[in-house]
């Protein structure tokens, strides 16, 4: 504690330049001290027959001296750059080089008492590159006095802070999209030189690249030390695998500028990445596997799922979506190899996420937010309405499904203020029907009502999952005009 209560000591150098100089200095002297800050000065300290160049040199060199102040006017430079002769002079010598050696330049602080007519600060050569204090401006001179004040005690207003440890991240294992990058530049080129057919064949090569790099990102058993750790290190994975969400983004995009969006190839692609969603080959020599272990795979699959039918919803490419909710997926795990499925097998539950879901923004599903934590404001309206429209395909057109499409974002969906959906407020259109009943399965407008009102809508507390009537005032007006 000896620091806390030492009186710091300083020794103020500055030239007799004039009276008027001299007060200045006095009443810096006397703020010092107010300040508990002890001021060997020559008003106090000099007496009659004490020899003053002595009394400097000895006040430089002493120990007991915490701080020499320079005071820097025009008189002192002058005076210590040898222009004039006076008593600084003998102080210009203390500070030679020859004393820099003998003392810590650190104990000199320069103060600035007055500038130039061109705003330069008076500083003697020795010290034109040290920091100073300046407090010859009286706008900045309270500012400044306080960090005099600090640079004295040796009590900084910034102070460094203690050294932290090595970041994790420096550790971990880096997600690397790389080989899918070279794909994509490969297909822009193609685009650019309207090789169709090139296109296409590196759209497989994508889809095989990318079924393949998922197996390093498998979470084997053995890694599993404590199973309550097991959701935080999904969300952890979930969180490496955005950047294989927006490669994949960038890749339909690119296959939709090309217009080369194949619901064949899409088909295959989920087909293949489900071996992802069970007890997977790569893992056949394991012991022993949890079904949670593979939470993250199943959060991208569904992501996915989501992003591609939210891309066609804004093309209208409605045969395409047909395609992908009316085919028979065949999974490729190996607890349900050769397993055939609709498209609701997508819309997984994550019991992981389900954990940790009390500690969620909305308590119903760390899983929705989560999903919505990945977009912006405007794509995540996209995603939220394809999950709509996933919701009622399957609930109209697939009511024995051995599974279901709970719409998990349907929890950000506003009861009052809803966000747009054209997909069902076009429904008033006869051609824009005409293109839905194919997805819906259904003959006509009758039949589609009819389905509509006999749903049971899920609710989740006490929110309700929108009904169709939501971006339909009523039902009767669909097919109302051209």
């Amino acid at each position: 504690m000896e620091s806390e209560t030492k009186i710091p000591k300083v020794f103020i150098s500055y030239s007799w330049t004039t009276t008027e100089h001299e007060e200045w200095v006095f009443d810096l002297v006397q703020k010092l001290t107010e300040h508990g800050i002890d001021c060997k000065f020559d008003k106090w300290d000099l007496a009659s027959g004490d020899n003053k160049y002595d009394f400097m040199e000895s006040m430089v060199t002493s120990d007991e001296i915490d701080k020499v102040l320079i005071i820097c006017d025009k008189g002192y430079q002058e005076k210590a750059d040898n222009k004039t002769k006076s008593g600084v002079r003998t102080e210009t010598q203390i500070l030679s080089p020859k004393i820099y050696e003998q003392v810590d330049e650190r104990k000199f602080i320069p103060v600035i008492a007055e500038r130039s007519d061109s705003g330069d600060a008076y500083l003697p050569a020795f010290i034109s590159g040290k920091m100073y204090v300046d407090l010859s401006n009286e706008d900045r001179e309270k500012e400044e006095f306080e960090k005099l004040v600090r640079d004295i005690y040796e009590k900084p207003k910034y102070q460094r802070q203690a050294l932290g440890s090595r970041p994790a991240f420096l550790d971990e294992e880096q997600v690397s999209t790389a080989t899918l990058d070279n794909v994509l530049k490969d297909i822009n080129q193609s685009i650019k030189t309207q090789n169709v057919r090139r296109v296409k064949s590196l759209a497989t090569k994508y889809k095989d690249n990318f079924v393949d790099i998922m197996a390093e990102h498998i979470i084997k058993y053995e890694q599993i030390s404590d199973q309550d750790e097991l959701p935080n290190l999904i969300v952890k994975k979930i969180s490496d695998f955005d950047t294989f969400k927006e490669n994949f983004l960038q890749f339909i995009q690119k296959l939709d500028e090309a217009d080369c969006m194949d619901a064949e190839l899409f088909i295959d692609f989920f087909e293949e990445l489900s071996e992802y969603t069970g007890h997977i080959s790569s893992l056949y020599n394991s012991r022993t596997f949890l079904e949670d272990q593979f939470d993250h795979f199943k959060f991208l699959i569904h992501e996915m799922f989501l992003n591609l039918h939210s891309l066609a919803v804004e093309r209208k490419d409605y045969a395409f979506i047909t395609e992908l909710v009316h085919t028979e997926y065949e999974l490729k795990s190996l607890n349900h190899v050769g397993r055939k499925v609709d498209f609701t097998y997508f819309r997984f539950y994550l019991p992981t996420l389900a954990k940790l879901s009390q500690n969620s923004q909305y308590s119903a599903s760390k899983h929705a937010e989560l999903l919505k934590n990945r977009y912006s404001r405007r794509d995540f309206t996209k995603i939220k309405n394809a999950d709509i429209i996933l919701f009622y395909v399957d609930k109209i057109a697939l009511p024995d499904s051995a599974k279901s499409w709970y719409p998990v974002t349907f929890v950000y969906v506003s009861e009052f203020h809803p966000d747009k959906n054209k997909f069902f407020s076009d429904l008033q259109s006869k051609k824009h029907f005409e293109q839905m009943k194919s997805i819906f399965k259904v003959e006509d407008k009758q039949d589609f009502i009819q389905k509509i009102q006999k749903l049971e809508l899920p609710t989740v507390g006490f929110k309700r999952v929108p009904g169709i009537e939501t971006w339909i005032d009523n039902l009767n007006n669909i097919e109302s005009k051209p």
